[in-house]
């Protein structure tokens, strides 16, 4: 806007000069060279903008990420809370059984508060139709109905996705109904919800997810099918991160994930674990593999931003759990 500007007013005092000093042909000159100069504003004050906004947006993710940081009494409470033996340390065992113990309480807190809505009927117990609806929407078909119109060939790639996840869903159920009553009750509905709860649920959604990424039908997936990675795509630093924790997965370190080594990632055991051990390696000053609260005060600093935080704050702000 600024060249446009400038351009106006020299175009104006350029007219005049031309009036009084020269023919109205040679005045043209400095409009042409006026408009070089204002595409060059132009074309600044655009970059300008473009840097604007790119700082501004690097900014705001600073931002974002700055805030994840922990107090000192946070560190303290916390250290506190997952010292289980009271002996002023920590050990990887001690904070691994103690964020178990925090999720699984998490887990059933919240599947408790969403028990009353997905039961419709008001009967104190979700029946496999119930279930489905909340995950799929409202249908009309009862238990065996769900079964055979889920088992069903479809033309549809999407349908047969949705008949895969149905399918799925129905096997949670069952596998959720403890009792075998062909209802989920408020004890049995948590692990509906999160498979890690149980080993048979998990071993159920395990399977499912390594059927679905095996391409070549061998049991097992490589790297290429567990990330689900086009060839192309082989490079930078996120793949680098990814073939990093693929090689922890890869438990007896034949390149291939199993079933086994693919529950340890589906129940989240792998993030916490992984998480931990970085944070240990960062605390741990006296290598003890054990961490005071005083190290884990002394290390906050370099903690900042890391997963390992984001569980402290967490645990921090749910001392009710």
């Amino acid at each position: 806007m600024l060249g446009v500007v400038l351009l106006s007013a020299d175009g104006q005092t350029s007219k005049t000069a031309a009036t009084t000093e020269a023919p109205h042909d040679d005045a043209e000159e400095p409009h042409e060279e006026d408009a070089d100069a204002a595409d060059g504003a132009d074309e600044e004050e655009a970059d300008a903008d473009e840097r604007t906004e790119d700082e501004t947006e690097e900014s705001d993710q600073e931002s974002v990420w700055t805030e994840e940081t922990i107090s000192s009494e946070q560190i303290h409470r916390v250290h506190k809370r997952i010292d289980a033996n009271s002996d002023g340390k920590v050990s990887m065992g001690e904070i691994v059984t103690f964020s178990q113990a925090f999720r699984n309480a998490a887990i059933v807190k919240e599947a408790l508060a969403s028990f009353h809505q997905l039961d419709s009927n008001k009967d104190a117990k979700l029946s496999q139709t119930e279930w489905l609806a909340h995950n799929f929407g409202e249908s009309d078909e009862e238990d065996e109905e769900d079964v055979e119109a889920a088992s069903a060939p479809s033309s549809s790639s999407d349908q047969d996705n949705e008949n895969k996840e149905r399918l799925l869903e129905i096997a949670k159920f069952k596998a959720a109904d403890a009792n075998g009553d062909g209802f989920l009750d408020e004890k049995e509905l948590p692990a509906a919800f999160y498979p890690e709860l149980s080993d048979r649920m998990l071993d159920i959604t395990a399977a499912h997810e390594l059927k679905e990424k095996d391409k070549d039908k061998n049991g097992e997936l490589t790297p290429l099918e567990f990330w689900e990675n086009a060839e192309e795509d082989q490079d930078g630093p996120v793949v680098a991160q990814q073939m990093a924790d693929f090689a922890k997965l890869d438990a007896d370190h034949n390149g291939k994930l199993n079933l086994q080594e693919l529950k340890h990632w589906e129940s989240g055991a792998f993030h916490t674990h992984d998480a931990m051990t970085q944070l240990f390696q960062v605390a741990d000053e006296n290598s003890d593999q054990h961490v005071t609260a005083a190290e884990l005060d002394n290390a906050r600093t370099v903690m900042a931003n890391t997963q390992a935080t984001s569980q402290f704050v967490e645990w921090a702000e749910h001392s009710e759990l």
